[in-house]
């Protein structure tokens, strides 16, 4: 059985990531805040796992959590994430420092295989079309932790003889999506009977369901590609009728408006050919798919 630790195992990331390592039949381990021990609360979605309580920015935390679980193979999912704060958060280069310490540890304790999650923000998007030779050119903090994280990543493993692979994920959307980003915004708002303006719906993007987005994690995290994978549909949306969508589909198309503002990057479209030809994933929900399941997720999860 593979062993395998998750970090940001309970986010919007993690429990979808979860269901798809518990197909594989892995031994899933996950760590959850020492605040929450001895807590009731179901983080995981009764999805068996085995819980461990540490501060990911701690390195003695850390260590211990290493030399307790020893895994096979590590998914790093967490970070900072909070939409738009997290950008140029001073909390990028703590998670930077911890990452490059779970490295160390992991490799210390026969570690073979680990695969972190990186960001299409790691390129300089005014590049429009991105495969992952793309110039890695980040204007925010974010990006440039998640680069250097990547950088040093790649070479420590090539040296210490681990297997790693990052993923670029896009844009995201999906069930329990708390970031307040552009498709939870609107289901959000509309469902409250709440108005909608987007500024820039001219502005191309690519956007991808969570759960291919897992699914395509967890088929890297058993593989043995090297490096950086991009992650997304490959597939332009114009955010105007991305909102259209939504809209027509709550039934709230008077609550929307669109304005035509100038986006400093027009466009941000993946480059998909490792992942489909290296990975050999396809995304199994279309946009209008992904968008429908989410929905239906929000109304029978309104607080």
């Amino acid at each position: 059985m593979k062993k395998v630790l998750v970090t940001g195992a309970s986010g919007f990331m993690g429990i979808p990531v979860l269901n798809f390592l518990k197909q594989e039949n892995a031994e899933i381990h996950v760590v959850t805040l020492k605040e929450l021990k001895g807590s009731s609360i179901d983080l995981y979605n009764g999805i068996s796992v085995q819980e461990h309580f540490a501060d990911l920015l701690d390195l003695h935390d850390i260590g211990i959590l290493l030399d307790e679980v020893k895994p096979e193979f590590f998914l790093h999912l967490a970070w900072e994430t909070q939409h738009i704060a997290c950008l140029q958060s001073i909390n990028n280069l703590r998670w930077l420092a911890a990452g490059q310490h779970m490295l160390i540890k992991f490799l210390e304790n026969g570690g073979k295989r680990f695969v972190s999650v990186g960001t299409c923000f790691e390129y300089n998007l005014s590049q429009a079309f991105l495969p992952e030779t793309s110039l890695q050119e980040s204007e925010s903090l974010y990006g440039l932790s998640k680069n250097c994280f990547y950088k040093t990543a790649a070479k420590f493993c090539r040296e210490y003889g681990i297997s790693y692979a990052c993923a670029r994920p896009f844009y995201l959307f999906g069930p329990n999506d708390k970031s307040g980003k552009a498709v939870a915004y609107a289901i959000g708002n509309f469902l409250r009977g709440e108005e909608v303006v987007y500024n820039t719906g001219a502005a191309v993007r690519d956007y991808m369901y969570i759960n291919d987005c897992a699914e395509a994690l967890v088929k890297l995290l058993f593989s043995h590609i090297e490096d950086a994978v991009n992650i997304a549909s490959g597939k332009p949306v114009l955010m105007e009728e991305l909102f259209k969508k939504i809209a027509i589909l709550t039934g709230c198309e008077t609550l929307l408006t669109v304005k035509n503002d100038a986006d400093k990057y027009p466009v941000v479209l993946a480059d998909v050919t490792r992942m489909k030809n290296e990975l050999l994933y396809t995304p199994r929900h279309s946009l209008d798919d992904g968008l429908q399941k989410t929905l239906e997720w929000y109304r029978g999860n309104q607080n």
